[in-house]
């Protein structure tokens, strides 16, 4: 059961939102994986080639708290909209 305002179609619109975004960077070039070969769960290297290649890097805390930011402004400024719309406006500002 999802929450209220939470449809199961914002769920696939934000889906498609990281889908779409995840295919304009490939599209752009960057790889969808480490060159080196093998994936991490984390590189702790800023300064490295393998940063924003493995699942989890330094600037991943961020995007996540970008989206909670870009979701309370939305909360404070668009509150009558559903709670799955806000969320993949957050979604499109944070890919964005």
């Amino acid at each position: 059961m999802l929450p209220a305002g939470l449809s199961r179609n914002a769920l696939i619109a934000v889906a498609a939102l990281i889908a779409a975004t995840a295919l304009i960077l490939w599209l752009m070039g960057r790889v969808p994986i480490c060159t080196c070969g093998y994936v991490k769960l984390w590189e702790g290297v800023v300064n490295s080639p393998g940063n924003s290649q493995h699942l989890a890097d330094w600037y991943s805390p961020s995007h996540i708290i970008h989206g909670f930011i870009f979701y309370g402004l939305l909360w404070l400024l668009a509150r009558r909209l559903p709670l799955g719309t806000r969320l993949a406006i957050a979604t499109v500002i944070e890919a964005a």
